[in-house]
């Protein structure tokens, strides 16, 4: 009996930090509301991480569109083959949130390629001559990627502004590669001048990361950019549930950084 209350206990407990947690996230969230944005029809591509799914941004989409900043518009599912349909979840204008979900989601240079086509459909069919990127980890390499490889290329939208979230872009140990850097550095030139990037990490106690990712190798983007770039980069410290790699993007402090760097 005395385990058994025990257990009970402990299953509470946690219960009510994770309500405390979440109750903290939406109230805060919500709290944006309040503030100033920009509605304009640019849509957001989200791209997740290595095995992500819709969970990854079905929360931070609610949260905005419960602030009235964003909403969901197209919901994009990409099979195996690449072949791919469209949902439509919402309007088309006033800041549109794309999501792209893959199949076949632990292939980095697979998704490149299947992206392509998505975002000369974008283009064609809905007439965005425009767009934002959002990537979160291994999402973040691949919309860098494909940054490069669609930069003054008329049949896909251009990119105004791309948001990286724990992308390790120069390498996947604890520091940045070298070799990495001085690749990126050559490939980087090729970005177009002006481009916006916003750049999060996590630090999980003081540990130098978010128990995946090293912070090093995803600021280690900064120094193989070209001057032309406007680059911010922030650092997200606090425990498992705010800078954890996989809880950075169910962050107030994220959804503030990246609806004020998108949509202000």
């Amino acid at each position: 009996m005395r385990l058994r209350h025990w257990l009970i206990a402990i299953i509470l407990g946690v219960v009510a930090v994770f309500g405390v947690w979440f109750g903290q996230l939406q109230w805060r969230t919500h709290l944006l509301g309040y503030e100033t944005f920009t509605h304009r029809n640019i849509p957001t591509v989200l791209l997740a991480g290595y095995g992500g799914d819709a969970w990854t941004y079905n929360g931070m989409m609610q949260r905005y569109a419960s602030a009235q900043i964003a909403h969901g518009a197209l919901r994009i599912n990409v099979s195996k083959s690449g072949k791919f349909t469209i949902t439509q979840t919402g309007k088309l204008t006033d800041n549109p949130l794309v999501q792209v979900l893959f199949a076949d989601n632990k292939n980095f240079r697979g998704e490149q390629a299947q992206l392509l086509p998505v975002l000369a459909t974008l283009k064609a069919k809905y007439h965005w001559r425009q767009m934002n990127l959002v990537g979160h980890s291994m999402g973040g390499g691949v919309a860098l990627n494909t940054l490069l490889a669609i930069t003054g290329k008329t049949e896909y939208p251009q990119v105004a502004k791309f948001v990286g979230i724990a992308s390790p872009f120069t390498g996947l140990g604890k520091t940045s590669d070298p070799k990495r850097v001085a690749a990126l550095t050559t490939q980087l030139r090729q970005l177009p001048a002006g481009l916006s990037i916003l750049n999060l990490a996590g630090d999980v106690f003081g540990t130098g990361g978010d128990l995946e990712v090293a912070s090093p190798t995803v600021f280690g983007l900064k120094q193989a950019l070209p001057n032309n770039i406007r680059y911010r980069q922030v650092l997200i410290s606090g425990d498992i549930l705010t800078s954890e790699h996989s809880f950075l993007h169910e962050n107030a402090q994220v959804d503030g950084l990246i609806a004020h760097f998108l949509w202000q």
